[in-house]
């Protein structure tokens, strides 16, 4: 009888605060980002230091945030991200405060979304709505910092 290996699909359930994963570059380049706060929509960042071999979870204490923001697992799910350990968060990162839709209109959340007030119209400037990005937002944003040219198929 032959034995069938299954390979695990890697997703929002497995995901745990601290955990450091690999964004790939260019060939043999990579940045690392860490899990903030894990959730079928995470807040994870993404670190400025551009590794040219695979280093160790721990290297990414200290290191300056380049990107940061909610997402969701789909490029975990697809093997794209690979989790490579767990490391201490970084000291302090924002947590901001956004407009939200409520049940009476528009609110002014934290970012545990727990309402402030209702939400007027400078904080629609000022906060913004709360937003979830594609994961490959995060990749062309960091190609488009580091001025690395994407293929136009690749800008979705």
């Amino acid at each position: 009888m032959r034995k069938v290996l299954v390979h695990k699909k890697f997703g929002h359930k497995n995901l745990r605060t601290g955990d450091v994963f690999t964004i790939a570059l260019t060939g043999d380049e990579y940045l690392l980002g860490q899990i903030l706060e894990p959730g079928r929509e995470f807040y994870m960042c993404v670190f400025s230091k551009v590794f040219y071999e695979l280093t160790s979870a721990a290297n990414a204490v200290g290191l300056p945030l380049l990107l940061i923001g909610l997402t969701t697992d789909a490029l975990f799910f697809h093997g794209r991200w690979k989790v490579i350990g767990s490391a201490k968060l970084p000291a302090t990162y924002p947590r901001p405060l956004s407009v939200v839709e409520g049940p009476h209109g528009l609110d002014l959340v934290d970012f545990d979304q727990k309402r402030i007030r209702a939400a007027n119209s400078v904080d629609e400037k000022y906060y913004g709505f709360r937003t979830s990005f594609a994961p490959v937002i995060f990749e062309n944003a960091a190609h488009a910092f580091l001025g690395i040219e994407t293929d136009a198929e690749d800008l979705s």
